[in-house]
């Protein structure tokens, strides 16, 4: 009876040494977790900071190279093949993570493309092409397909 009184008394005293230690072990667990999720976040925001301000660039330079190509004889006077040629040449060699440059008429037909395409093709649909036709503005559309380069984009108008 008395070892194992002495036995009892051995584990109880060996489980207040042990206590304190485990509760810092836990505290210290808790704490380098609420420091990882903290940063976590922080790391987090910085991310989405750093790429709304390259979408932000990007849509600033898409917009002056929409209002650039407003300006060309080519746009103006809806010369197709010269208008074709010049953004094939302009993505080639200065554009070419845009997938393509296009131009849609007042009715939304597409009459000038980087890619070739087969008429019919219209964009009039596209949210890009009527906000734009709307306010008479610069426009930002909707995730979609092109219909023209089959692939995921975000187009302009």
């Amino acid at each position: 009876m008395r070892l194992t009184s002495f036995r009892v008394r051995l584990y109880i005293l060996v489980a207040l040494v042990l206590l304190p230690i485990y509760s810092l072990i836990v505290y210290n667990i808790l704490e380098q977790r609420k420091d990882a999720i903290t940063k976590a976040g922080t790391d987090v925001k910085t991310a989405v900071d750093i790429i709304m301000a390259d979408q932000r660039k990007t849509i600033d330079i898409t917009q002056q190279l929409l209002l650039t190509f407003a300006q060309f004889p080519a746009v103006i006077e809806e010369k197709a093949d010269a208008c074709n040629m010049l953004f094939v040449e302009i993505i080639k060699k200065h554009h070419e993570h845009y997938l393509t440059f296009g131009v849609l008429g007042k009715d939304g037909d597409l009459w000038c493309n980087a890619l070739p395409f087969t008429p019919p093709v219209s964009g009039a649909d596209r949210l890009y092409f009527r906000r734009a036709v709307e306010r008479k503005a610069f426009s930002i559309g909707e995730y979609q397909i092109g219909r023209v380069t089959k692939q995921s984009s975000v187009n302009f108008g």
